[in-house]
C-alpha cells in the first residue's frame, strides 16, 4: 500500500515537471546579443507663462523623446504581449481625466498637472501580439523608443517649477511568459520654470469735455474723440507657452511656442443705447440734470465701434521683459442719439476685463 502511494506522488511530480517546460509557457523573447534595456531621458528647460484665463485641461508644455538608439529582442514561436506603464508616481492623482492620455496626476506646482502617452494613448497602454515562426528563424523585434510627456492645467496655477523629479518614471516591458525582458525605461529631468500672475490696473478718469450742442447737429455726429489710455503696469515676462520639446537622444529642439495674449472686454455701467455703434446711456446721479439724447461712444485706435459685452484682442506686442508697462489705448466721444437732444451733465462709466491667455 505505501509503494503505490508513492509511485502515485512520483507521478504527479513528474507531470509538473513536464507542463512547467513545454513550449507554450516557456519565455520565447530574449534580449538580443550584446544588447539591454535602455534608459530614454526627456527633458525639462526653459520658462513659460501661463495666463490665469488660460482653460482647464489646455496642454501648457509637453516633453517629447523620439527616436533614440533602438535595441533588439529575439523571439521565437509565442506571446509577444507588452506594457507601458508607470513605476513611481510622486504624486497622487489629479481629478482632472484628459480625454485622450486619461488620469492627470499632480505635480509639484499646484494647479499643474501631468500625464505620459503615446500615440495618443495614455499609460498604461497594453499592446497584445504574437509570433508564428519555425525554428531555426527568430522574430527580431526593436522597440518603438518614444514617448511624450505633457504638462496640463489642473487648476489655478501658482507661479513655481516644476522639476523633473516630481514627475512619473516608467516602463515599456513585455509581459506574461516574458515578463523579465525590459525594453527600456523613462523619466524627465531638468526643471521648468512658470509665471502666472496679471498686470496692474487702475481706474482711468477721462474727461470728455464741455460742449454745444451745436458740434453735434445731427443724428450719428459725435464731438472729437478723446484717448482712453489704460495703462497695464507690473507685467510678468510672457515667455508664451511651449507645446513641444523634443529630445531624440542626441538633439534637443523646442517648437510649438504659443505667444501669450492679452484680451480685453468693455461693459457699460449703464444701458447700451446703441449696440451697433458701441454707444452707451448717460449716469444720473439723481442730483444733477443729465442731458438727454446723448450717449457715450467708445472706440479703438483704429474702429468706431469697440462691440460691448465681447472680447477682442488688444494687439498688444507683448515681450519677456519682467515688470514691464504696456497701454491699451482706447477712445471715447459724446454720440448724439436723437433728433430732441437737451443740455445738461453727461457722466457715463464702464469696466474694462482683461483676459491672460
Amino acid at each position: 500500500m505505501n509503494a503505490f502511494q508513492f509511485v502515485i506522488r512520483l507521478l504527479t511530480a513528474v507531470l509538473a515537471l513536464a507542463w512547467a517546460s513545454s513550449p507554450a509557457s516557456a519565455q520565447n523573447c530574449r534580449m538580443a546579443d550584446g544588447n539591454s534595456a535602455l534608459v530614454n531621458i526627456a527633458n525639462l528647460n526653459g520658462s513659460i507663462t501661463v495666463g490665469p484665463d488660460v482653460s482647464v485641461g489646455t496642454e501648457i508644455f509637453r516633453a517629447t523623446y523620439y527616436a533614440g538608439p533602438s535595441n533588439l529582442v529575439n523571439c521565437t514561436a509565442g506571446r509577444l504581449d507588452r506594457i507601458r506603464q508607470y513605476t513611481s508616481l510622486p504624486y497622487r492623482a489629479s481629478g482632472y481625466v484628459h480625454p485622450r492620455y486619461g488620469t492627470v496626476y499632480e505635480t509639484n506646482v499646484p494647479g499643474v498637472g501631468v500625464a505620459v502617452w503615446f500615440s495618443g494613448s495614455g499609460f498604461p497602454i497594453v499592446t497584445e501580439g504574437d509570433t508564428q515562426v519555425q525554428p531555426p528563424t527568430f522574430f527580431q523585434y526593436w522597440p518603438v523608443q518614444s514617448y511624450d510627456v505633457s504638462l496640463i492645467k489642473i487648476g489655478p496655477i501658482s507661479a513655481g517649477t516644476v522639476t523633473g523629479a516630481s514627475l512619473p518614471q516608467f516602463e515599456y516591458r513585455m509581459t506574461g511568459v516574458n515578463r523579465n525582458v525590459l525594453l527600456w525605461s523613462g523619466r524627465v529631468q531638468g526643471n521648468l520654470s512658470i509665471v502666472s500672475r496679471t498686470c496692474s490696473t487702475s481706474d482711468v478718469p477721462i474727461d470728455l469735455g464741455t460742449h454745444q450742442m451745436s458740434e453735434i447737429p445731427t443724428v450719428g455726429s459725435g464731438t472729437g474723440w478723446v484717448n482712453v489710455p489704460v495703462v497695464l503696469r507690473n507685467c510678468p515676462a510672457f515667455f508664451g507657452r511651449y507645446r513641444g520639446h523634443l529630445t531624440t537622444g542626441t538633439v534637443q529642439t523646442a517648437n510649438g511656442r504659443v505667444d501669450n495674449s492679452i484680451r480685453f472686454r468693455v461693459d457699460p455701467v449703464t444701458a447700451v443705447a446703441d449696440r451697433t455703434q458701441s454707444v452707451m446711456a448717460l449716469q444720473d446721479d439723481g442730483v444733477n440734470l443729465t442731458a438727454t439724447g446723448i450717449g457715450i461712444q467708445i472706440g479703438t485706435q483704429t474702429q468706431d465701434s469697440v462691440g460691448f459685452n465681447a472680447m477682442r484682442d488688444s494687439g498688444l506686442a507683448l515681450t519677456e521683459v519682467n515688470n514691464a508697462q504696456y497701454t491699451l489705448m482706447l477712445r471715447a466721444r459724446y454720440y448724439r442719439l436723437n433728433a430732441a437732444a437737451s443740455s445738461g451733465q453727461a457722466n457715463g462709466a464702464a469696466t474694462i476685463t482683461l483676459e491672460y491667455n
